[in-house]
């Protein structure tokens, strides 16, 4: 089989913070992961799984609940979106020098929307006429 080798910087940026800085070393090797799962069983009524991305990083500050943004640049200066999301949890190790992050897409943070109320909502916003159409 052969190696791949590609080009890439990874750079995680928080869009909704200018306080904090871009991270785009300390990245621990092999140790970012992400899981995209639409459903993980059979289908049900509004219900999905959300998108997880888990990285560990060296002298990180505590991001819990930051929004972030994902993404590589290569050797043309293309930026290539690799995921958007809130971190869930920001733990630190034993001896205080990494950080295992994990993050979620929004699905994630919406799971609790109730679906009936939504809907309700949305069809008292329809007229008459508008149905009739």
């Amino acid at each position: 089989m052969a190696t791949v080798e590609y080009n890439r910087q990874t750079v995680i940026s928080f869009p909704n913070n200018s306080d904090l800085d871009d991270i785009t070393t300390g990245i621990e090797s092999g140790s970012m992961h992400i899981t995209e799962t639409l459903l993980s069983s059979g289908i049900n009524f509004g219900e999905a799984d959300a998108n997880a991305f888990e990285v560990t990083i060296y002298d990180c500050p505590d991001i819990a609940g930051e929004y972030i943004y994902v993404y590589q640049i290569d050797e043309n200066e293309t930026i290539i979106p690799v995921f958007t999301g809130y971190v869930d949890s920001c733990k630190l190790d034993e001896y205080s020098y990494y950080r295992s992050i994990v993050a979620y897409d929004v699905l994630y943070f919406k799971g609790s929307t109730n679906i009936a109320t939504w809907w309700g909502a949305y069809w008292n916003t329809l007229s008459s006429s508008t149905l009739g159409d």
